[in-house]
């Protein structure tokens, strides 16, 4: 997401007006909470910037932006499995979605091994 610089349009390179809102919202609010904290270090992540600039084009505190990027990187992630065929059959392949990453694995994979790599991609995200 790019965000306009002073003088272009919130409209600019995929910035909906909403999302231009929401970033206003959250420059005026003396108060967040995680939600909110989580809001401007996606917007933040997702343009493309430095943060320095992110913050000052946004209007959002760099202070606040990175204290909530260390405090979030520092949370225990979670990660949701949803079994879609218990009776798997031999030689099958099952794929495991976890935010943008895909893994797919081979039937007969061993189990401690797979939690590994799980675990390596949950933490990559």
């Amino acid at each position: 997401m790019h965000l306009p610089r002073r003088g272009e349009s919130g409209q600019h390179r995929g910035m909906t007006k909403r999302k231009s809102r929401e970033l206003i919202d959250l420059a005026r609010n003396g108060y967040w909470g995680e939600e909110e904290g989580l809001r401007a270090v996606e917007a933040w992540r997702g343009s493309g910037l430095s943060q320095r600039e992110f913050c000052k084009r946004s209007g959002l505190s760099a202070e606040k932006v990175g204290r909530w990027a260390r405090r979030l990187a520092t949370r225990p992630r979670m990660a949701e499995l949803v079994v879609v065929d218990r009776h798997a059959e031999a030689g099958c392949t099952i794929t495991i979605e976890i935010g943008a990453a895909r893994i797919m694995i081979a039937s007969g994979i061993d189990e401690t091994e797979l939690v590994k790599v799980v675990r390596a991609v949950v933490n990559a995200c």
